[in-house]
């Protein structure tokens, strides 16, 4: 083997055993809406001075990264909760944005006294404990996943992956005209 090639192959072999690069990943996603909401009012080096005094190491230009190019931390925040704000607003009867726009009208409905009985109604007897759990389950994921967000940045989030699937149709709209 040349060595370009023994290089390279140690270089992907240290990729794969650097655990620090893979938790800076996941703590940037985890920590992105906190890091949106502080840097209107602090320095991105602020901003990692901070973390790193408060236990969590994120490299500057991570940070710097993300708030340059926040569209894919806000659409893989919501591809995350999207799947448990599908089953809550279609117990419901709601639109998707409009449940998770509305932190005060998913509480109402999670208080409601009548929720299991609809839900129950809606889906049988056979699938009726399933569903209640499965409504559970999304109850919680959005409560501490996506209600404990910031308002502001649940709205950035919002917006940014409403502009994505704007140009995302905008795009399928001009396919369509070119191949016709």
């Amino acid at each position: 083997m040349n060595a370009a090639k023994e290089l390279g192959a140690k270089l992907v072999l240290e990729s794969k055993l650097n655990v620090e690069s893979c938790m800076q990943r996941s703590v940037i996603f985890h920590l992105f809406p906190y890091i949106y909401e502080a840097a209107k009012r602090m320095s991105t080096r602020g901003i990692v001075r901070w973390l790193e005094a408060n236990g969590t190491k994120i490299s500057l230009a991570t940070v710097a990264k993300a708030l340059r190019a926040p569209n894919q931390y806000w659409q893989e925040i919501y591809e995350d909760i999207e799947p448990a704000a599908t089953v809550v607003a279609q117990a419901h009867d709601l639109s998707i944005r409009g449940l998770l726009t509305d932190q005060e009208l998913f509480f109402d409905l999670i208080h409601d006294k009548n929720t299991f009985p609809n839900l129950q109604a809606k889906s049988g007897a056979d699938k009726s404990q399933e569903n209640c759990d499965e409504y559970l389950d999304a109850c919680t994921k959005l409560q501490e996943d996506w209600y404990c967000l910031p308002q502001t940045a649940i709205q950035a989030c919002l917006a940014a992956v409403q502009e994505t699937e704007k140009n995302t149709n905008t795009a399928g709209v001009e396919q369509q005209s070119v191949s016709t």
